[in-house]
């Protein structure tokens, strides 16, 4: 962790090549992955919120429903695409 925060910019030149393990006292803290250009932030945003997929159910437990993770982020996919097109259409 100590290299990576005095050597930000390094480590970030060197993630566009492989994937960097970042560790904290010699164990493995977190993983650092380059992105493609069409990766979606809200998607996996989503998809990696327990705090948001814990407020989606209180939500819609008055309904007795609940939405696994893969269904709320298909439903975020979709409404995203949804949304590019009128965009488009717009333009």
């Amino acid at each position: 962790m100590k290299d990576f925060k005095q050597n930000l910019s390094l480590c970030m030149n060197r993630v566009r090549q492989e994937p960097l393990v970042i560790t904290k006292h010699g164990r493995p803290w977190a993983g650092v992955l380059p992105l493609a250009d069409d990766f979606d932030v809200e998607v996996f945003l989503v998809s990696n919120s327990r705090r948001l997929m814990d407020l989606f159910n209180q939500r819609l437990a008055a309904e007795g429903r609940r939405y696994s993770r893969k269904e709320v982020v298909r439903a975020v996919e979709e409404a995203d695409r949804k949304e590019r097109k009128t965009r488009r259409r717009a333009a």
